[in-house]
């Protein structure tokens, strides 16, 4: 049984990690050393008080003992991975903590920026709607212009047909035909002005149409950095909401490992307990079996003293009895023959 219980024991020093597959094990062994007592002492009348009985229950305390000074390892070996457990935990608590406060402290300035780029936005976005409505506007100018120089040119080359039949069937210094000539250098005049019209209008929209393409960019621009910011807003939300989700369970966690902390220990503490009182008990056994077996090595002295004192009492008892029957019995002998002698006489 001795065997059993120190491979026991080594394989429980090499396979500390299956906890309560090992106490198991620890308790089922201890269980078979009391039963083990228990049978040796069946039937046997007031077995635990003899000196058998006490050497018997020596041994199992002592088989007990290292079983429970192997439950002691177990349950120190089981603290120290739940003060581990629990300080990785508060590391964790630690770290999630700390990047929650700092994902925290970057949302005010975030929506500070939003705001300042919203801002952006809106004023881009209005440069581009005033440039924009000033380009449409001379669009619809040069548009308008355009018709009213087609108007304009079909309207001179009727005059210059008029003209040039007056002046071929008249003459030159016809009224009608000098007529025709002033309303003809009137519509080439105002042709002219509007000829000039359209170039400034038509350079004009040039201008506003490269000023609308770049106030576009910069509206497009502004509004890709808000997405942007928005979207960067839209991240850290959920890294806060992930991270508050993590100190939650990381808080929990270490609620949890401290309670198993406390029950480790204190199972830790109730082993130690047991194992000394388990300690106690052999030494208080093994002064009783001291004491027992002292009585007994007196009690057996004892007996070899008497036998020693019979023996030497036989042997004087023999010398003794050689003597009476030297110096006692012959005499007595003597004097009853005597006596005989005298009694038939006498007769």
């Amino acid at each position: 049984m001795s065997d059993v219980v120190r491979d026991l024991v080594v394989s429980l020093s090499l396979d500390a990690g299956e906890f309560t597959r090992n106490m198991r094990a620890i308790n089922a062994s201890i269980k078979e050393a009391e039963s083990s007592f228990r049978l040796a002492g069946a039937g046997v009348d007031k077995f635990e008080s003899s000196l058998g009985g006490q050497m018997a229950k020596a041994e199992t305390l002592m088989r007990t003992q290292t079983l429970q000074s192997a439950a002691v390892r177990q349950y120190a070996a089981h603290l120290s991975e739940a003060n581990n457990k629990m300080l990785a935990t508060e590391g964790y608590l630690a770290k999630y903590s700390a990047r929650l406060v700092e994902a925290r402290a970057q949302m005010a300035p975030l929506n500070s920026e939003i705001a300042k780029q919203h801002a952006e936005v809106e004023r881009t976005g209005a440069v581009y709607a005033r440039v924009d409505a000033a380009y449409q506007q001379n669009i619809s100018s040069i548009s308008s212009l355009q018709q009213s120089m087609v108007s304009l040119e079909q309207e001179i080359a009727a005059t210059e047909m008029m003209y040039e039949h007056s002046f071929n069937t008249l003459g030159a210094g016809d009224s009608q035909t000098e007529a025709y000539r002033q309303r003809l250098m009137s519509l080439n005049t105002e042709y002219s002005k509007q000829q000039a019209s359209l170039t400034a209008l038509q350079n004009k929209t040039r201008a506003l149409a490269s000023a609308r393409t770049a106030a576009a960019d910069k509206a497009a621009r502004a509004a890709q950095v808000e997405q942007s910011l928005l979207q960067k807003k839209q991240d850290l939300e959920a890294e806060i909401k992930k991270l508050e989700g993590q100190v939650k369970e990381e808080t929990q966690a270490l609620e949890n490992n401290r309670t198993a902390v406390v029950r480790a220990q204190t199972e830790l503490n109730n082993a130690k307990a047991k194992l000394r009182e388990t300690e106690s008990e052999i030494k208080s056994l093994q002064k009783q079996i001291a004491l027992m077996s002292s009585m007994w090595t007196q009690a057996g002295a004892a007996m070899t003293a008497f036998s020693q004192k019979c023996i030497t009492l036989g042997r004087n008892m023999q010398r003794v009895g050689r003597t009476m029957m030297r110096y006692l019995t012959t005499p007595i002998a003597g004097l009853a023959t005597a006596s005989v002698k005298a009694l038939i006489s006498y007769d």
